[in-house]
Formats: structure tokens, sequence, C-alpha cells
């Protein structure tokens, strides 16, 4: 049940994720690369702290925030390789 739900669940995201792309004029997305771990987890370890939603909302949360800040950082002081691979 677990590829089944996986998979029902990141179509599903990718659809949505196609929609807002289409109505901003590809301005926005949603951030769908750490989704597939997340989805993993909670279709296969349901039980784990990890895997529950609370966690799951804050660390996504939590990940976007400093992502957006390090976006923020001039290229003077931060490399734009470390930029790209972290915002």
């Amino acid at each position: 049940f677990a590829l089944f739900g996986c998979s029902l669940s990141l179509l599903t995201l990718s659809g949505v994720n196609e929609a807002i792309k289409k109505s901003t004029g590809g301005q926005q997305s949603i951030m769908l690369g750490p989704l597939g771990a997340l989805v993993t987890m909670h279709y296969g370890l349901t039980s784990a702290p990890a895997s529950q939603p609370r966690n799951s909302i804050f660390g996504l949360l939590v990940a976007g925030v400093i992502a957006k800040c390090i976006s923020y950082i001039p290229t003077i002081y931060l490399p734009v390789w470390i930029g790209i691979a972290v915002g």
C-alpha cells in the first residue's frame, strides 16, 4: 500500500505544482524536492516520531525559512554554488 499511496500523493502534488506554475506564469511553485522522502516516511513509517504531520510540517517550514534567508546573502560573502545548493 505504501507504493500506491506514495505514487498517488506525488502525482497529485505534481499536478497541483503544474497548476500553480501555470496560473502564476512560472513565478511560483511548490518545493517538491523533500516531499518524496516525506511521503515515503508518512506511508512506510507511520509510528515513527519524525513522520508525524506536526514534525514534518514544522521541519519543512524551518528548512524553507533557512533557505530563503540564505538566498538573501550577497554573493560577495557566499559563493553562488552554495546559494544554489541550499536556497
